[in-house]
């Protein structure tokens, strides 16, 4: 089955377990959480394919959620994703180390056992700057 829903991920998290009734059947969830960085993150026609901390252009996303209230919001999904990932599903988390940490903690929390496969780094090179600002500051 292919499915995209566009929307707030809570509500198509209780689509998916309520409507479609996907209890315990998904086997891979693939999930890129905000980082808690009290940001906005903006978009220029000079900058389509990657966001900035920029003042100018239009704001592509907020990540303004921190402390209780960013554990809360992962805190939620954690538990919906529970129930809708089969006896050998995994999660797969695309977070800085901070992030993975606290998703570390959760997920024991809920008893699910924390695999770490690895962390990825990129840096841009400012030699060769079209390529630069292409290829995001760092990564995870």
């Amino acid at each position: 089955m292919n499915l995209l829903i566009e929307g707030d991920n809570i509500k198509g998290l209780n689509y998916l377990l309520h409507t479609r009734d996907l209890q315990e059947k998904i086997d891979l969830v693939y999930i890129d959480p905000p980082f808690a960085t009290g940001s906005d993150f903006t978009i220029t026609k000079e900058r389509a394919a990657t966001v900035s901390h920029s003042r100018s252009g239009s704001i592509a996303y907020s990540d303004r959620l921190v402390g209780a209230e960013f554990i809360e919001f992962l805190r939620e999904r954690l538990i919906l994703l529970r129930e809708l990932l089969s006896a050998q599903g995994s999660i797969a988390v695309l977070n800085d180390l901070r992030g993975f940490l606290i998703f570390s903690i959760l997920l024991l929390r809920f008893r699910m056992v924390v695999l770490f496969s690895g962390v990825f780094l990129w840096f841009r090179i400012r030699r060769y700057r079209r390529l630069s600002r292409a290829i995001p500051t760092l990564g995870n």
